[in-house]
């Protein structure tokens, strides 16, 4: 049975093209070999617009985005977070903004789970723990449907540019007619 489990991992190593880097990245840990050992702690403030700011503050560790699912160096990566044991992502700086409408929270507790990681994606352990932090939150409205949601900046860009393709595209036509009879 041993043998048919380990065929099947080299199998799909070699049919999906999982690179050894893909491996480190489904489970390895880092034990930190640091002096100064990383740690983590979380802080998330309701943003006044809406949502929540998500402050992530680390100790002994170096936020390293463009080294990203690149070789392990002790002491730097960057973090996944978890919303209610769910990853919502990678996060490659110490803030990062909870859209609680495009996720449509609903009113309720909810938790929010850090844990630092080495570039090669292995989570931090000191003494055989992971580096991690959680902190609750309370989300008190319903999220926004977004029909009456208010018009983002894209959606914005979207309807000036459609205004200027009319004015100045399609509707250059009309103001050159205009401008010809006043002749």
């Amino acid at each position: 049975m041993k043998k048919l489990v380990l065929g099947v991992i080299a199998l799909s190593i070699s049919v999906f093209g999982f690179s050894s880097m893909a491996v480190a990245h489904m489970g390895d840990s880092h034990e930190s070999q640091a002096d100064l050992k990383p740690a983590v702690s979380l802080e998330v403030t309701k943003d006044e617009i809406g949502g929540f700011n998500v402050h992530i503050i680390s100790e002994n560790f170096v936020w390293a985005p463009e080294r990203a699912s690149m070789e392990h160096v002790d002491g730097e990566g960057h973090a996944h977070i978890y919303l209610d044991g769910e990853k919502l992502g990678r996060v490659y700086a110490p803030w990062y903004h909870l859209n609680t409408s495009k996720l449509g929270l609903k009113p309720g507790t909810y938790e929010l789970m850090v844990d630092l990681n080495g570039n090669d994606h292995g989570v931090y352990t000191v003494d055989g723990e992971n580096v991690q932090a959680t902190a609750t939150f309370e989300v008190t409205e319903e999220p926004m449907a977004m029909n009456s949601m208010p018009l983002g900046l894209t959606t914005m860009q979207l309807i000036v540019g459609a205004v200027a393709l009319v004015v100045f595209g399609a509707g250059g036509f009309v103001l050159g007619r205009t401008l010809k009879s006043r002749k």
